[in-house]
């Protein structure tokens, strides 16, 4: 969802737009799964772009896993975070191919 664009005019703030979600699982063995996902990007000018991002992920244990004797483990649960910068670099122009 953007929550600002160019028409504001801040300054290093071309465009910032934010996304979240949710995830909700139901196992019967395991219970309820909830998880979450968040991220964010942010133009600074046409040639520098930001990103950030947050997710949950959840894993049942694989069948291997429940008839050796590792039931009682607890499920995968896994955190991510990544960011990154994109620079852009070199001459801009528009170009129609007919």
């Amino acid at each position: 969802m953007p929550l600002v664009g160019r028409q504001l005019q801040l300054p290093l703030v071309q465009s910032f737009e934010d996304n979240a979600s949710a995830r909700i699982e139901r196992y019967s063995d395991f219970g309820t799964a909830r998880k979450p996902k968040a991220g964010a990007t942010w133009r600074l000018d046409r040639w520098l772009l930001t990103r950030a991002s947050y997710n949950e992920g959840f894993r049942v244990p694989n069948l291997a896993q429940l008839f050796n004797g590792n039931a009682t483990r607890a499920p995968g649960n896994q955190r991510t975070v990544v960011g990154g910068i994109q620079y852009t670099s070199g001459t801009y122009f528009n170009k129609t191919c007919q």
